[in-house]
């Protein structure tokens, strides 16, 4: 269901828990959400690619879902933990 909710608002709301999360000594965490969040945006309000500031913002977001994948998949500190 489509709704006028915008990802302003979605980002707005997630700033404070990100900054929460790192100020509580969660860099990482608060990163991963930071990337999640703006993966999550592009798919709430496609990105306009007509024009440059689009274009470039497409390529951040692609930047942000690499960093996401990356923290997901870390080798030292696995997801589940490894009996």
């Amino acid at each position: 269901m489509q709704s006028s909710f915008r990802y302003g608002v979605i980002k707005n709301l997630m700033v404070q828990i990100i900054n929460q999360i790192d100020e509580a000594g969660y860099a990482d965490e608060a990163q991963a959400m930071g990337s999640l969040t703006h993966v999550i945006g592009s798919r709430i309000e496609p990105i306009d690619t007509a024009n440059s500031w689009g274009v470039d913002y497409q390529t951040e977001c692609l930047i942000y879902q690499r960093d996401l994948l990356a923290y997901l998949t870390r080798t030292d500190q696995p997801l589940l933990p490894v009996n």
